[in-house]
């Protein structure tokens, strides 16, 4: 396995050349400083980007074409990601060692066709497609509001991050939608090609310089771009003591979310001893929350802990009866104190160590499993898989108890399920 990166000016281009798989992955994207009311616009687009070019106006005709290239896999999708807004295409196809000559191009020129030759005329997005992805995005929006594990992770991050990106709804909102005018979101995709930085990544048994050449050729891109950067975010004001919300909605379950603020976290810290730490937590049905709150004391039907290094949050999610909410969050408190006791044992550090390092090798096995090392290893500056590997095996019980003093807890926030309330 190799890797090439280009900087071509207008985009860099990296290449994983390897020949472990049969199939040929493109990722390409567009990142910019990420603006609340930009978020809405970037869904859109991209799902109008995804569903018709120029050549193939109808879906059908998209369809039709993937089928004629072995069944390639295209799509567009608008990420937040801390700092970024991302827009994402990709395509995942047949190598053409294993199909036809001349395949590699046919298939990146109808992919470079979604980017660079939408559904326009006179300034304007097909209007009949404009509508009908408004109106997906805008189902979507409502099923998202519906599920009321995200709503309460959405209503925890406003309450407890209310001035970073956190609070931001990244699914978008229908506020904005109902205001976005075709016109305008066409003047914002001429934008987004003029501006944003972009990155092209391409993992599978290619000649680099071909690739290259390929989308220095196609992708008609002039403009040279300042790299934009990313940023992690980093939590200000610890509470001394924390806080407690408590909202109603119409549902059977409630769900509890329990928001805690990282102190500066060192990169080591972050990529290596937070896994581990959340994992003996609450990773696993083997894990400390699981085997004390749901097994032992039967006080809820799911929990879990995630700690988010770049953010430096930490969230722990659980699906409760309204009427064991006091105790649930009474146990959660003893059981992350007991973390910073140390009340846990070095064999539980040396089992994730070996998970960790195991699932390492499979990211081997899955195109876009590289993509997205390699990807963080070029904006992120984390590490590749050797290093990771080598550097968990450093991570000691020591480490994890002073990291488990880093964490403080800030906002208790309970959804709750309540059948007369709607």
């Amino acid at each position: 396995m190799k890797y090439y990166d280009y900087d071509l000016l207008p985009f860099k281009v990296h290449v994983i050349q390897t020949n472990r798989f049969k199939t040929v992955s493109v990722q390409v994207n567009f990142y910019r400083k990420i603006q609340k009311e930009e978020i809405t616009k970037r869904i859109l687009l991209s799902g109008l980007l995804a569903s018709t070019t120029k050549a193939y106006p109808k879906e059908r005709f998209m369809s039709m074409k993937r089928q004629e290239l072995y069944a390639a896999g295209f799509g567009c999708v608008s990420i937040t990601n801390i700092n970024e807004a991302v827009l994402r295409f990709q395509t995942d196809f047949l190598n053409e060692k294993y199909t036809e000559q001349g395949m590699l191009k046919e298939t990146l020129d109808f992919f470079i066709s979604m980017i660079m030759k939408p559904n326009v005329t006179d300034g304007k997005f097909d209007e009949e497609q404009f509508h009908l992805v408004k109106k997906r995005i805008k189902k979507n929006i409502l099923q998202s509001q519906e599920d009321n594990r995200y709503v309460a992770q959405r209503r925890l991050l406003e309450i407890m991050c209310p001035d970073t990106s956190l609070a931001y709804s990244p699914r978008g909102t229908i506020e904005d939608l109902d205001c976005i005018k075709n016109e305008e979101l066409y003047q914002y995709y001429l934008d987004v090609l003029q501006k944003d930085s972009i990155d092209i990544y391409v993992c599978g048994e290619v000649d680099p310089d071909q690739i290259k050449d390929y989308f220095l050729e196609n992708l008609k891109i002039k403009t040279t771009k300042k790299p934009f950067l990313f940023e992690p975010l980093y939590m200000k004001n610890m509470r001394k003591r924390s806080r407690t919300v408590v909202e109603k909605k119409y549902a059977e379950q409630s769900n509890l979310v329990v928001g805690f603020k990282i102190d500066q976290l060192t990169p080591f810290e972050r990529d290596y001893v937070a896994p581990v730490f959340s994992q003996i937590l609450g990773g696993s049905s083997n894990s400390k929350l699981f085997r004390i709150i749901r097994e032992k004391h039967s006080l809820c039907y799911t929990i879990h802990s995630g700690i988010y290094g770049f953010e430096h949050i930490m969230l722990i999610q659980a699906g409760i009866d309204a009427r064991n909410f006091k105790k649930t969050v009474e146990y959660i408190k003893k059981v992350w104190r007991e973390m910073e006791r140390g009340k846990f044992d070095e064999q539980d550090v040396q089992n994730y160590i070996q998970l960790y390092y195991y699932s390492l090798d499979e990211v081997y096995d899955s195109p876009n499993s590289l993509i997205q090392m390699y990807g963080s290893h070029v904006r992120r500056h984390t590490d590749m898989i050797d290093e990771r590997k080598e550097n968990i095996q450093r991570v000691t019980k020591d480490m994890v108890v002073k990291l488990a003093r880093k964490i403080h807890l800030d906002t208790v926030y309970l959804l709750e399920g309540d059948r007369n309330h709607g």
